[in-house]
């Protein structure tokens, strides 16, 4: 009997911690899943700058609230290591958007505290150097030759740490689009990121930012067909400065960084600058009504066929708005002035 009531007190016993076991990881399941949820972003629409920035407070509050809730009660999860990568990810939005850039220095201390962690799969660490980088990106300060240095560094460690990655190769892409001002190394980190990847979007991709970086330093002899039916060559533009401005219509971003851009150049002074835009837009009605609405006077091109026409191809424009600069002597000077156009106008300006 006695060896009975053991036996029995044995199964009772194992049944109750299996049955815990299963609460623990069902609990755990679901806090996850809450956490999971709250990834994607507030799920009501702003309709106005104010309310975007309200609605985003709220999220990040409630999406913290759940990862550190989901951290307390299943430390020992293995999930645990990716919540402490989506909470260092949140106080750096915060920091970001709270104008408190010492939250967002935290934030990536931290993942680079979680980086060094031992005994953790490849793959999450992985995660939290992507994340990392991805900030860095986003929120470096200093001088532009030491932003471009520490991005470069990063991302190329990151294709040597995690290579097989699929990350890695765009990691070195989006470095490569901050160094056309140092064509060598822009070279360099397409060139790594070809030979990583295989995949048709990416790679295509690459192929256009290598077209691009080939007509560098050259001549840039192409003709403009402009919506009023004339032909520009600009061989024939020799002597002046000229800034070809791609972009859409039917592109909000690109719409929002022209009424800037616009601003910006009304303050210029009067120059022998001419400027050409490139429309990537398919419906000429868009085009016509936008530059009406913004007042836009100078010659543009279009052909109706978006990002497949002709010129754009040949050209390798993949992405939108898109500023580029040929110096006076028909020289392509400059694949991405959108941010300091103004000095780099002025400089070429002076050449003679």
């Amino acid at each position: 009997m006695l060896r009975s009531h053991v036996f029995s007190s044995w199964v009772v016993t194992i049944a109750v911690i299996s049955l815990t076991t299963c609460s623990l990881h069902a609990n755990a399941d679901s806090a996850w899943a809450i956490v999971e949820k709250l990834d994607s972003g507030p799920p009501s629409q702003p309709k106005s700058r104010d309310e975007a920035v309200q609605f985003a407070r709220q999220h990040f509050a409630k999406h913290r609230a759940a990862i550190e809730s989901f951290l307390v009660g299943y430390p020992e999860d293995l999930r645990s290591f990716d919540a402490r990568i989506r909470l260092a990810g949140l106080m750096a939005a915060e920091g970001s958007m709270n104008e408190k850039p010492a939250l967002v220095r935290q934030a990536l201390q931290d993942l680079v505290a979680l980086e060094k962690t031992p005994n953790i799969p490849s793959k999450q660490l992985a995660d939290a150097a992507f994340r990392r980088i991805s900030l860095q990106m986003q929120t470096l300060e200093g001088r532009e030759s030491e932003q471009r240095d520490v991005v470069v560094t990063a991302t190329r460690n990151y294709a040597n740490r995690f290579p097989s990655d699929k990350r890695a190769a765009r990691l070195l892409v989006e470095a490569s689009t901050i160094c056309s001002s140092v064509p060598d190394t822009m070279r360099s980190l397409l060139s790594q990121a070809q030979s990583l990847t295989s995949e048709p979007e990416l790679t295509a991709r690459i192929a256009d930012d290598l077209r691009r970086l080939d007509q560098l330093g050259k001549p840039l002899d192409i003709t403009i067909l402009t919506t009023d039916g004339r032909r520009i060559a600009l061989e024939s533009l020799r002597g002046r400065v000229v800034a070809l401005v791609f972009w859409s219509a039917e592109s909000p971003h690109s719409v929002l960084w022209m009424q800037g851009f616009l601003r910006q150049l009304r303050k210029l002074p009067a120059s022998d600058v001419v400027f050409i835009g490139v429309s990537l837009d398919e419906n000429r009605e868009a085009l016509d009504a936008m530059r009406q609405g913004l007042n836009i006077t100078w010659p543009t091109h279009f052909d109706g066929k978006g990002w497949e026409g002709e010129l754009v191809r040949s050209l390798g424009i993949n992405a939108i708005p898109t500023l580029w600069l040929v110096d006076k002597r028909g020289i392509l000077r400059s694949l991405n002035a959108r941010e300091h156009f103004n000095t780099s106008l002025r400089l070429l300006q002076r050449e003679r």
